[in-house]
């Protein structure tokens, strides 16, 4: 498995950042914040 975005993306703007690792569930819980109606 791999980041989809570093998959397809046409320059090396996506740079992982080992001491900043977040689970799967967390970026989706943070995305359902980021885009909830309120």
């Amino acid at each position: 498995d791999e980041p989809q975005c570093a998959a397809v993306c046409p320059v090396d703007c996506c740079v992982p950042d080992e001491n900043h690792v977040e689970s799967e569930e967390t970026l989706l819980s943070k995305q359902r914040f980021m885009h909830s109606k309120d």
